[in-house]
């Protein structure tokens, strides 16, 4: 994690993946004028980071941490070692973020991945 208040565009959002377990924190927000609003996602039922490949797909479900606060834009999700190899063998390097209350999934955000 970095301590940076740097709020990327939608489809610049970078993170690596190293051939290890790794834990993976976002803090998401919508820009409103000059200012940022962190979308809340205390309601979802699960937020969910996607890699595809064709037609492998490996979703992570977010992960409850006392120290993350989902009402102001943050989510985690780890990524055990025999997925972190799986997803750097990918050749496609986009990600995606995305919410799913039961009944469908919605789109958030999107992103690049690097091989760490």
């Amino acid at each position: 994690e970095f301590d940076t208040s740097d709020f990327v565009n939608e489809g610049y959002l970078s993170i690596s993946i190293p051939p290890f377990a790794s834990y993976y924190k976002f803090v998401i927000a919508k820009k409103r004028g000059d200012d940022f609003e962190m979308l809340s996602f205390e309601n979802a039922e699960r937020v969910i980071l996607t890699f595809t490949d064709g037609n492998t797909k490996l979703k992570f479900n977010h992960v409850f941490n006392k120290d993350i606060d989902m009402g102001e834009g943050e989510v985690l999700f780890r990524i055990n070692e025999a997925n972190a190899k799986a997803i750097r063998n990918m050749s496609n390097n986009t990600f995606y973020i995305s919410l799913d209350n039961g009944t469908e999934q919605t789109y958030v955000t999107s992103g690049q991945f690097i091989k760490a």
